[in-house]
């Protein structure tokens, strides 16, 4: 390769690595130093480290004679900026580990009861070869395997083995477990699943097969098209794809895709503008599936707690009804119309009635001899007869029965 190359390549990974030195000693000087904070930054120093020291070597051996010597200087002026750094870090970190070790335990009890519980290991996904996936893998594969300075490349390579299947196995099948081999696989990983315009085809490619919903009531059709295009546009985002560049192209094939009566209502709400935003689709959508899941909610939550209020409420008042007029039978009917005149049946408690009586003048026996039809009565008087008596109305096969409460 050549120098001027090796150069270019070297000269953003001296950058980051005086950031991070000057970021751990922007820590350091604070008085509530993060240790954690702390730890992150170094190990990024590190990784930045063998970086430099892999470049700095090529570029070494291609030198000329002449301008080796100030190479080489430079080169040493790095490396003892990064051990400098390194080392107050590490002081910091041993003194926090240390007072830690030495402070005495005055924690309440349930403090105590809550620093035992000991929470569950985190488990990285198996990579099987899809890239989609791969960014999510290998960013949890970095973060908790390759930027750990405890543990050799070896050991990295082996982790890193344990957790490819399929194609993504077989695309490193062969290489022996060494310290070297693990550059090769990390390579070799990347350059078959990390490809950036590889994933940005495979996520165009999803949204542009949505599965077509049709039924504005399908909530959970919905809910999943709804993801899918989130989740490819936030795939789409990780790439640095601005949504505007393909939102005139995903608009008119995300809007065919959900239901006719959601496309009329959005296009009305969206009426008059000069450029539809593929944002402004998934907003309307995504307010349209919330407020369609709520009203779900609220109408299962409504069933479950009285399935059928009415039958209920009606059930009792007729239970009520017939408790209180339980005492008529055949001899007390009987015995309203005179037939056993020795009988006595109150008349505020209950009337019987031949269906040709007249319910205006109900109240007075002797000039009841008339049809409710045929009732001489105007309608106001008939309607403050019926104001001042409260009825309820039972047929049978021979009567009326008039549960009366005088007002």
């Amino acid at each position: 390769m050549d120098i001027e190359v090796l150069k270019k390549i070297r000269t953003p990974v001296r950058r980051t690595a005086t950031e991070l030195s000057n970021s751990i000693k922007i820590e350091i000087e604070k008085e509530n130093a993060s240790s954690d904070f702390i730890e992150e930054l170094l190990a990024k120093l590190i990784d930045k480290e063998k970086q430099l020291e892999n470049v700095d070597k090529d570029i070494t051996i291609l030198t000329n004679m002449d301008d080796l010597e100030k190479e080489i200087e430079k080169q040493q002026e790095y490396r003892d900026l990064i051990i400098t750094c390194k080392v107050r870090a590490n002081k910091i970190l041993n003194k926090r580990e240390t007072e830690s070790r030495n402070t005495p335990i005055t924690s309440s009890r349930s403090e105590q009861q809550f620093s035992s519980l000991k929470l569950p290991q985190l488990q990285i996904p198996q990579f099987d070869g899809n890239i989609l996936k791969f960014s999510d893998f290998f960013a949890q594969f970095e973060a908790a395997i390759h930027n750990n300075s405890n543990l050799s490349d070896v050991e990295k390579f082996n982790y890193l083995k344990s957790y490819l299947i399929d194609e993504a196995e077989i695309a490193i099948r062969g290489l022996t477990l060494s310290a070297n081999n693990y550059t090769i696989a990390l390579n070799i990983i990347k350059e078959r699943f990390g490809r950036k315009d590889l994933i940005i085809d495979s996520h165009m490619s999803k949204l542009l097969h949505l599965n077509p919903v049709r039924k504005s009531n399908d909530i959970l059709s919905l809910r999943k098209l709804y993801s899918e295009c989130e989740i490819h546009i936030r795939g789409l985002q990780n790439c640095r794809v601005n949504p505007d560049t393909y939102s005139s192209l995903l608009y008119p094939i995300i809007l065919k895709s959900i239901p006719r009566d959601l496309s009329l209502e959005f296009t009305r709400k969206s009426y008059g503008q000069t450029e539809n935003m593929i944002s402004d689709l998934l907003d309307f959508l995504k307010i349209e599936i919330q407020c369609r899941e709520k009203n779900e909610h609220l109408t299962k939550e409504f069933n479950s707690y009285d399935s059928n209020p009415r039958k209920e409420t009606r059930n009792y008042y007729n239970e009520k009804q017939n408790y209180k007029h339980s005492k008529f039978n055949k001899y007390n009917v009987d015995s309203a119309y005179g037939k056993n005149k020795n009988t006595y049946v109150p008349t505020t408690s209950a009337f019987v009635v031949n269906v040709n009586k007249c319910v205006f003048c109900l109240g007075n026996d002797n000039k009841n001899d008339h049809s409710s039809d045929s009732c001489p009565k105007s309608i106001e008087e008939r309607k403050l007869s019926l104001r001042k008596t409260a009825f309820v109305i039972y047929v049978s096969r021979e009567a009326i029965y008039f549960g009366l409460v005088k007002g």
